[in-house]
């Protein structure tokens, strides 16, 4: 990807989440991790990801 040409903020976040009913195999995982985030450039324009 080219670089942008204008300084830009970048918030991101990350977390558990976790399923509400446990699944019957013990040996799978009734949780992931996830990330997300929004990047703002001075001029205003925006995108998200995750």
């Amino acid at each position: 990807m080219p670089r942008p040409d204008t300084p830009l903020t970048l918030g991101i976040d990350g977390g558990y989440v976790r399923a509400v009913k446990a699944q019957s195999d013990p040996k799978q995982s009734n949780h992931f991790e996830m990330l997300a985030g929004k990047r703002i450039a001075d001029d205003g324009m925006s995108k998200c990801f995750g």
